[in-house]
């Protein structure tokens, strides 16, 4: 059976740099690869899966929107290095107390808590990866909406907004998925 990965079907260049940034977050020296819209969603998104390791092309999709891209070597760039950190923990000021918020170093690898450095580093990055309504919206959700306080980056070039709880709701999660 004849899949997209296997014939010559473009791909748009907004998903190719998608898919390279997804790879290149990886730096691992192995082979990836990854399933994704062949064309956007509604919102813009390609919903790209998280990385599949192993030199044999995987299995088709069972969505049959849904394609195999790859495989990608996910170069290192320097010298292999392993890091200690296991996860990032926040201690958040909400209704006269203190809660910890935490990320596993395995799935982030950026925090950003200030318009400043979100201007900065993940705005501009987001431009080029997703385009500008994607960067847009993104910034929306952090600066427009007094209960977010932290933006967090994924290598896969997905971002979780943090949140407060909302009032009374003691079960609410800290933190969603926005993936784009």
């Amino acid at each position: 059976m004849s899949n997209a990965a296997d014939t010559e079907i473009p791909i748009s260049s907004r998903l190719a740099r998608r898919l390279a940034a997804a790879a290149d977050g990886y730096q691992n020296g192995k082979m990836v690869w990854f399933t994704a819209l062949a064309e956007p969603d509604e919102e813009g998104n390609f919903q790209i899966s998280e990385a599949i390791v192993s030199d044999t092309r995987p299995a088709d999709p069972v969505d049959p929107k849904r394609r195999v891209y790859g495989p990608f070597l996910s170069e290192r760039e320097g010298p292999a290095r392993s890091t200690p950190i296991v996860k990032i923990t926040l201690h958040v000021q909400e209704g006269g107390q203190v809660r910890q918020v935490e990320f596993p170093a395995d799935k982030y690898d950026a925090l950003f808590w200030s318009t400043s450095a979100l201007d900065k580093f993940a705005v501009p990055h987001y431009v080029a990866f997703e385009g500008l309504p994607q960067a847009t919206e993104m910034r929306a959700e952090y600066v427009d909406h007094s209960a977010v306080f932290a933006i967090v980056h994924g290598p896969n070039t997905e971002y979780d907004r943090v949140q407060l709880k909302e009032p009374g709701g003691a079960n609410a999660a800290p933190a969603f998925l926005l993936s784009i």
